[in-house]
């Protein structure tokens, strides 16, 4: 690309994600880098399609570690999910997006001894009905419940992240053995 220097580089991560590595460069220049990167591409038109909507987002991580650039690179991508800076199409690095790459790993590196353990436990939200005042049903709810039977996680931490990764499969089989257990319970209970 124009405009970088020897040591600067461009590399494609996936599909869909490139990384850009400016050296030494206030927020502000890199912003206008990129707004400049954004227009070429809206303005490039190919041969028999014609022009082609870009839909750009731009992580701006200014907290680079080269010597972990792995992490580095994992942390950048995981701006878009995670950072509380944000202007338009620009999402800026924060130390949100640490603790909450942090957090998503342990929840990740400890699901399945949790599950082991049924520290995954249902709980029974009542449905009360309006006309009666009366129980007429129930929903069921997730909660994971550290050694000390205290909550771990709420589940708006634990349940997209295992959506995302399928484990969601297993935790709805565990909520639904718990389910029917629960239901026997009451029922032999009157």
């Amino acid at each position: 690309l124009q405009g970088l220097s020897p040591i600067e580089m461009v590399g494609r991560c996936t599909s869909q994600i490139f990384i850009v590595v400016l050296d030494n460069k206030e927020k502000e220049d890199i912003k206008k880098y990129c707004l400049k990167v954004e227009e070429k591409l809206l303005g490039l038109k190919i041969p028999e399609y014609g022009s082609y909507n870009f839909l750009l987002r731009f992580g701006i991580n200014d907290k680079v570690d080269l010597n972990n650039i792995s992490e580095s690179i994992q942390q950048t991508i995981s701006i878009f999910d995670f950072s509380n800076n944000r202007d338009n199409n620009f999402y800026y690095y924060t130390d949100v997006v640490t603790s909450s790459l942090d957090k998503y790993s342990d929840i990740n590196s400890h699901k399945d001894q949790a599950l082991e353990e049924h520290r995954f436990q249902a709980y029974i939200q009542p449905k009360v009905s309006l006309r009666t005042g009366k129980v007429v049903g129930g929903e069921i709810l997730c909660r994971w419940l550290n050694s000390q039977g205290e909550i771990q996680y709420n589940p708006a931490e634990f349940v997209p992240i295992f959506e995302s990764n399928g484990f969601v499969k297993k935790l709805d089989y565990e909520m639904f053995e718990q389910t029917c257990q629960l239901s026997q319970n009451l029922i032999q209970r009157g």
